[in-house]
């Protein structure tokens, strides 16, 4: 057996652990936001700058937040394989739920069908 006479007791030790958890997180929340602040300031120096050139002419990509798709928007299928799955109708009600997955009892889908609604 070992001697844990020179240990601290757990509620301090996690007592501790939060505090240098927080601590940490603290000093990386800082350091990111003087970093951020430094990029907000070089954006507004960079406006401030582009202000007399000609604005673009073109529509914006984003609008108040919205994307805006610039693709037609055709409906998309997907592509469905009905042979792969049990067509029949349990007892209950419901679809059998068989579809041709080896981790599956049901068996290979034959005729639409799995072994046991043959």
């Amino acid at each position: 057996m070992s001697n844990h006479s020179g240990c601290i007791p757990k509620a301090q030790y996690w007592s501790l652990y939060n505090k240098i958890k927080d601590d940490m997180l603290y000093i990386e929340n800082r350091e990111l936001r003087k970093e951020n602040n430094a990029l907000k300031q070089k954006i507004s120096e960079l406006e401030t700058k582009n202000l007399g050139s000609p604005q673009p002419t073109s529509l914006p990509l984003f609008s108040r937040g919205i994307a805006i798709n610039t693709r037609t928007n055709q409906p998309t299928f997907k592509a469905t394989n009905q042979s792969n799955k049990c067509q029949a109708i349990r007892k209950d009600g419901r679809p059998c739920r068989q579809c041709n997955k080896v981790t599956q009892s049901g068996g290979p889908i034959i005729n639409g069908r799995c072994k046991y609604h043959r």
